[in-house]
């Protein structure tokens, strides 16, 4: 590849990027459509009528999952996944076509700190457009980056699912709709 079409690609890549508006058109006011759970690894993921009947995670084998569908056929799907010290949050905004179209990530932990990033889903990576560690004590942007994220970089790093389809709890999903 020559390095001018090297160039015009990472041009068109940056417009892309730097082009994306909105991180997720979605914003509900209410209490998710769909609950579903995994409570443990060795448990299959069940739907619960609320959020509030999930029974309580084991440390990093527990998943929830609360959706939302748009009317246009678009998905809001927020998780949470506790482990031991953290405990990591994703809102993933799928397309109506069933795509990953932006993500929200917030990474809370013991240590006295914890992380946001967003950005759009682009070319198949997440590209964190806002990154930012804060103290959780009184939720101040930290100057310096903590520690911990150096030690375990694996922590900072969301599960996600390129394609609504793709979700662990589709299955129950498509059942519902």
């Amino acid at each position: 590849m020559t390095p001018r079409l090297k160039y015009v690609g990472l041009l068109v890549l940056f417009c892309a990027i730097k082009a994306y508006a909105a991180p997720c058109e979605m914003n509900p006011s209410g209490p998710a459509q769909f609950v579903f759970a995994q409570v443990d690894a060795r448990q299959a993921w069940t739907e619960f009528k609320s959020i509030e009947s999930v029974p309580k995670m084991t440390p990093g084998e527990g998943v929830t999952a609360e959706v939302w569908k748009d009317p246009n056929g678009s998905l809001l799907v927020k998780t949470s996944a506790p482990a031991k010290n953290t405990e990591a949050y994703t809102e993933s905004c799928y397309s109506k076509a069933g795509y990953l179209d932006s993500v929200e990530f917030e990474l809370r932990t013991d240590w006295g700190w914890y992380y946001k990033a967003e950005g759009p889903f682009v070319m198949n990576r997440f590209h964190r457009s806002t990154e930012q560690y804060f103290y959780s004590k009184d939720d101040q942007p930290m100057v310096v980056r903590p520690q911990q994220p150096d030690d375990f970089p694996q922590i900072l790093i969301p599960v996600l699912y390129k394609r609504a389809k793709l979700l662990p709890f589709a299955d129950l999903l498509e059942k519902r709709q």
